[in-house]
């Protein structure tokens, strides 16, 4: 709001000049004309027209000569206009400090890196001859100042100068909430404040859109100091904002890295991205450009490709080749815990001796699972076939998967030992029927596992028979996902025999023949899965194992089938880890946990962390706030140690360097009701930008202005009137004229 005074009050009596230009014309009224003409009512309607609009022009004449007696008037009183509860610096106020320290505030500006910009003009702040009554620092990434307001400048200075920075995003709209609950509560000074000194990273400054808080602190000045440089040139940046790690971490599995960069420069950028696993170079180095930022093509992926040779847990890091302003965001570390070749049981059931080689169900599923075969051929997948009635608790030691293949029934342990393996193991199991198996045996057995009940076979085998071909595949699932790009390549399998399902709650289905009825269903039970297939798995029924889809569809469930081998993993700074170490032995009830020791990779082990696990074995690790690789170790109750490794990695948002423009920021903090925001290059900026605002405006000058518009505009309205005027009658018509 404004406040308008003069400052010669006394003057504005020439406003009574503004009623001359009526007066006058109600003294100097004229009467019409005297035209001699034979017949005047030829013209009659010509003069009224004339008559009317010399009356509008002499109205606006009227309005123009007493808008200018009046704009001179109010002119030499000088107007001055100043905002009402403008910022004054040097008054007795209550101000917070929030210090933005996030990993962008870490980029070089020359000589100097934001941060320690932002604190040096922090504590000149709160020294300086305008410093506060009264203040509070709030770092934007830690919980220091969150009490209340102090009149002990020395202490909130010595916070500032021991705050460091952070590898997290800033939550500046939580702490602009934080430091107006702050104010607020302050009832003894009327002038308030909150000194914001951050680079405006736009990512950091998205929620301030949605911040509430706004419309009720109208009263609160913020003074936002850019502590990014204003160069042109500036930032120089680009960083890995992501590493997407696809595959399963198995040994001869091969994995694929994808790396996102963002370059936040004002120009092109041509950079070479490395990978290395456990300080060793793998795979040849990438060279990319990429596009100034704002432009298409100033973020790319590029990949890499690994293959662990060995099992146990393994650490690496994806890195640039470059030198800019923000060094932390130039690597991206990884951690995995390369399991061993997933465990593969395939069960056979009865055979028949003289059955042709290649009917055999087991025999298709072994081909699929391990193509190559041979040991000096390595393979993800370790597979082996048992008969049925070998099917024990010592089969399935170690097993990920394992797959059944026409068995006809199962007896009241060995389903026990399959439903366990599923429900409480956490293993897969997958069902390929056949002609021997008995329905009622599999409802009544493993009902509490299986997708759905097994109805009659339907559909006859023969050569010259009817077949029924796939018609959907759910591309989307990962068993599936990515196989191929035209999905007919999918539906090329063909069935002439099928058990149908009496399907109550419907089951995930992935495979599925024309008519709709299900070839292939999932569904998740306990901490393990179970799969249908509908069909078998040899070429007597369907020519589904020889169709293309096969064979990635069987490699991928035993890929999938392995659980996750704990502790392993990439984490954001400052998250909370949770670790489930695998294969470790927990005490038993009552005895003292067991500590897991989490040692970060440079550190001493002195500086160490020891975490217990509780009782359902999970670790929750909490002080992952620096960068890095943390590796950790556990002794169980058996005496054998695990180990494991994760990542600490900062947000990828913070890779991206664009600033919000002050314009845009004022703008959103409008529209939630705060609209005494003032932005600066540095404090004595942001503050002459509040004082301006709060400083009276003599508007002398601009009406001077208006009154030479308004005398010229007039000159010219009263110049056409006096010319109209004059031409309205013709001098030959009207004898007072011609004599």
């Amino acid at each position: 709001m404004l406040a308008l005074w003069f400052a010669t009050p006394l003057l504005l009596i020439g406003l009574l000049a503004a009623g001359i230009p009526p007066l006058l014309h109600l003294l100097s009224r004229v009467r019409a004309q005297e035209v001699y003409f034979p017949t005047l009512r030829f013209l009659q309607r010509s003069m009224e027209k004339t008559a009317r609009r010399r009356r509008i022009q002499h109205w606006l004449l009227l309005v123009l000569r007493s808008a200018l007696l009046a704009l001179l008037a109010v002119a030499v009183a000088e107007p001055i206009s100043e905002a009402t509860g403008g910022w004054l610096a040097g008054r007795n106020y209550a101000a917070v400090v929030v210090l933005d320290n996030s990993l962008s505030m870490g980029a070089q500006d020359g000589a100097q890196s934001r941060f320690a910009r932002a604190q040096a003009q922090a504590i000149e702040l709160l020294s300086g001859d305008d410093r506060p009554s009264l203040a509070a620092v709030l770092p934007t990434n830690s919980t220091a100042g969150d009490d209340a307001l102090t009149a002990r400048l020395d202490a909130l200075r010595k916070t500032v100068s021991e705050t460091t920075l952070s590898n997290a995003r800033a939550p500046v709209a939580q702490k602009l909430a934080r430091a107006m609950d702050l104010l607020a509560g302050e009832t003894s000074l009327s002038k308030k404040a909150i000194y914001l000194f951050s680079d405006l990273q736009q990512v950091s400054f998205e929620e301030l859109a949605s911040l509430k808080a706004l419309a009720a602190h109208k009263d609160i000045h913020l003074l936002v100091v850019n502590c990014a440089s204003p160069l042109p040139t500036k930032p120089d940046n680009v960083g890995i904002a992501d590493v997407e790690i696809g595959g399963r971490p198995v040994v001869h599995e091969r994995l694929t890295f994808t790396v996102t960069l963002v370059n936040s420069s004002p120009v092109d950028r041509t950079v070479t991205v490395a990978m290395r696993v456990e300080g060793q170079p793998v795979a040849l180095p990438v060279k990319t450009t990429l596009r100034a930022a704002g432009l298409e093509g100033d973020s790319r992926t590029v990949r890499f490709f690994h293959t662990f040779g060995k099992p146990g847990p393994v650490s690496g890091e994806v890195f640039l080749d470059a030198n800019d302003d923000l060094p932390a965001d130039n690597v991206r570390r990884f951690a995995l815990d390369v399991g061993g070749r997933v465990g593969a049981i395939i069960v056979r059931g009865p055979r028949d001796p003289a059955e042709a080689p290649g009917l055999d169900a087991a025999a298709a599923l072994l081909l699929a699972a391990d193509p190559f075969g041979r040991a000096d051929r390595p393979w993800p997948v370790l597979p082996r076939v048992v008969p049925v009635e070998d099917l024990s608790t010592e089969t399935l030691a170690g097993a990920d998967i394992v797959f059944f293949t026409d068995v006809p029934a199962f007896s009241d342990a060995q389903a026990k030992l399959v439903r366990d393996f599923v429900r409480t193991t956490g293993g897969t199991a997958a069902f390929f029927l056949g002609p021997a198996v008995q329905a009622e045996n599999y409802n009544a057995r493993l009902g509490e596992i299986l997708p759905a009940e097994l109805d009659a076979p339907v559909g006859e085998v023969g050569v010259d028979l009817p077949a029924v071909a796939m018609d959907w595949v759910d591309a989307q699932h990962p068993y599936f996902e990515g196989l191929y790009a035209n999905p007919r390549d999918y539906l090329t399998a063909v069935t002439q025999r099928y058990f149908r399902l009496k399907v109550g709650v419907p089951p995930q289905v992935l495979m599925r023949l024309a008519g709709g009825a299900p070839l292939l269903v999932s569904r998740d039970a306990g901490r393990g899965r179970c799969l249908l297939c509908t069909t078998t798995a040899s070429p007597r029924w369907t020519s589904l194992p020889a169709s293309p889809v096969f064979l990635p569809m069987v490699v991928r469930m035993c890929l999938l089938a392995r659980a996750g081998e704990g502790g392993g993993g990439s984490f954001l700074a400052g998250s909370q880890v949770t670790l489930r170490p695998r294969g470790l032995a927990l005490p038993p009830d009552g005895a003292p946990a067991t500590t897991l020791r989490i040692v970060r990779e440079g550190d001493e082990a002195a500086r160490g962390y020891d975490v217990k696990l509780s009782p359902t074995g999970e670790a929750v690790f909490d002080r992952a706030d620096r960068l890095g690789v943390y590796r950790w170790q556990a002794t169980g109750a058996d005496g054998k140690s695990v180990e494991g490794c994760f990542a600490v990695n900062p947000p990828g948002a913070e890779t991206r360097l664009t600033a919000l423009p002050p314009a845009a920021l004022r703008q959103m903090l409008a529209r939630g009701g705060l609209e005494r925001v003032y932005v600066g290059d540095d404090l004595s900026g942001a503050t002459a930008a509040a004082s301006a605002d709060a400083q009276g405006r003599n508007w002398w000058d601009y009406l001077l202005a208006a009154v030479l518009v308004v005398l010229v505009v007039e000159a010219v309205v009263a110049n056409r009137v006096r010319r109209r005027d004059e031409d309205a009658v013709p001098a030959y018509l009207n004898p007072k004229i011609a004599a």
